[in-house]
């Protein structure tokens, strides 16, 4: 029997609530890959790499399903690591390569390169010595450059004047050495911010159903990375204009061509005063979990669980 390896996170190195996430995350990728006819192999993504060598010891291989999507020690800037080191190692994986992945956790490089593509994005640029900033566009929404899940978003992260942005780049600074972007914020229509997917390659890509993640309240309309945690589920979809459900499809498929996503991926926008759909943020390993946005975008396609799991494991070996 083909054997098909989940290579997945949890048990040590990330908060409770991150390991529990990776566990019950690995947990559904093992009974979807044997309803798929396949025998499941989970490897643990430790601190010593031994993944590397249990991963090279077994036999008759078939693919890796990438679920570690905030790399080894829980910690996202490095999540490109191992897609590096499966293509060193000529092991075969679904999801994006170190190129795209290393690309969409550059929050400004990837601003760039979407806003060259055609796809519409937010006014960002990178933040050094605040004191330098003689005349900006508020507000604005502060944010670290190369981390993901929303970490240091808060509903002080939208900034109004000098003082603001100040304030919240110091707190940033104190809690993590990493570089800090300023992004226009945009300010919204409506209670909601729209995600849109796709699965698959090339010409068998399938853009997914738009997705709206509703804000925690009137008042906070970001998501922060508490509400990305939280347990309450914020995905509905409602009916939105058809051309706008059209330009967010275009836009997720401008992005995989420009930067090289593969088999799967997720794009967040927020909806702008103008009707317009602006690209916040670009995740080439997105979660993989039955109750992650994207799975409940496949699910309105009326994919099952294991049938969504064998759709990225047949594009990563039509590769």
């Amino acid at each position: 029997m083909k054997q098909v390896a989940i290579l997945h996170q949890g048990l040590e190195g990330g908060n409770p609530s991150l390991i529990k996430h990776s566990c019950y995350l690995r947990d559904s990728l093992v009974e979807a890959v044997r309803d798929l006819g396949y025998n499941p192999q989970s490897v643990y993504l430790d601190d010593s790499f031994t993944w590397v060598s249990s991963l090279e010891q077994i036999r008759n291989l078939l693919v890796v399903v990438n679920a570690a999507d905030y790399g080894p020690f829980f910690d996202s800037t490095l999540e490109s690591v191992v897609p590096a080191i499966l293509d060193k190692k000529g092991i075969r994986y679904t999801g994006s390569d170190m190129g795209a992945i290393d690309f969409t956790n550059d929050k400004l490089r990837t601003n760039y390169a979407l806003s060259k593509a055609g796809v519409l994005v937010p006014k960002c640029f990178s933040i050094g010595d605040t004191n330098s900033f003689e005349s900006l566009d508020f507000p604005l929404i502060i944010k670290y450059r190369s981390v993901h899940g929303s970490e240091g978003i808060d509903d002080s992260s939208v900034v109004m004047n000098e003082r603001e942005l100040k304030e919240k780049v110091d707190r940033l600074k104190q809690t993590r050495d990493s570089p800090i972007i300023a992004e226009q914020y945009i300010q919204g229509s409506g209670i909601y911010e729209v995600c849109g997917g796709f699965l698959g390659n090339g010409d068998d890509r399938l853009a997914l159903p738009v997705a709206c993640v509703k804000f925690n309240s009137e008042s906070s309309r970001i998501r922060t990375q508490d509400h990305k945690w939280s347990d309450e589920d914020p995905i509905e979809f409602v009916d939105l204009p058809e051309s706008l459900e059209k330009e967010i499809h275009r836009y997720v498929s401008d992005a995989a061509n420009a930067i090289g996503m593969r088999d799967y991926a997720r794009i967040d926008f927020r909806i702008g005063v103008d009707g317009r759909a602006y690209a916040i943020d670009t995740n080439a390993n997105p979660d993989l979990n039955e109750d992650a946005t994207l799975y409940k975008m496949a699910s309105k396609t009326g994919l099952s669980y294991p049938t969504f799991v064998g759709k990225i494991i047949d594009s990563a070996l039509r590769r």
